[in-house]
């Protein structure tokens, strides 16, 4: 009888604390200042091609409080200049060149009108569009 209400017991008590720390997740998601960056999916094209090995190379985000996309290179590309073009009418918006040899990260003003844009990694051996709405 009294293993049935320990058992009890330590069910009450991870129940109190399951409650209490789903009630501290969601005052996390209800502050105005937590947010998540938007995922930019991009497909790439390799040069020359190959589907041995396969992976993804690039990683782009959108924060759209800050006002930046991130591009972070996994591996080596060499030099590609990464620029994002307002849809609409073809315009780059904001670009910049980038050697992954010796940066793997580079970072772009967002665009600040509300539109469809494209992002474009362009190198020699590495191509990559992704599409994303402000």
């Amino acid at each position: 009888m009294l293993l049935t209400v320990q058992i009890k017991m330590k069910k009450i008590i991870c129940g109190v604390i399951a409650l209490f720390s789903g009630f501290a997740f969601t005052d996390v998601l209800a502050d105005p200042d937590f947010y998540w960056p938007d995922n930019i999916r991009v497909e790439e094209t390799v040069y020359p091609p190959t589907t041995i090995g396969r992976k993804e190379i690039v990683d782009a985000s959108l924060d759209r409080v800050g006002g930046k996309v991130d591009i972070e290179f996994k591996e080596s590309v060499d030099e590609v200049v990464v620029s994002i073009v307002d849809q609409s009418n073809g315009m780059v918006v904001s670009q910049n060149v980038c050697d992954t040899a010796n940066e793997m990260t580079t970072t772009l003003d967002a665009p600040a009108e509300e539109g469809a844009y494209m992002l474009h990694i362009q190198g020699e051996s590495y191509e990559g569009i992704g599409y994303f709405e402000m």
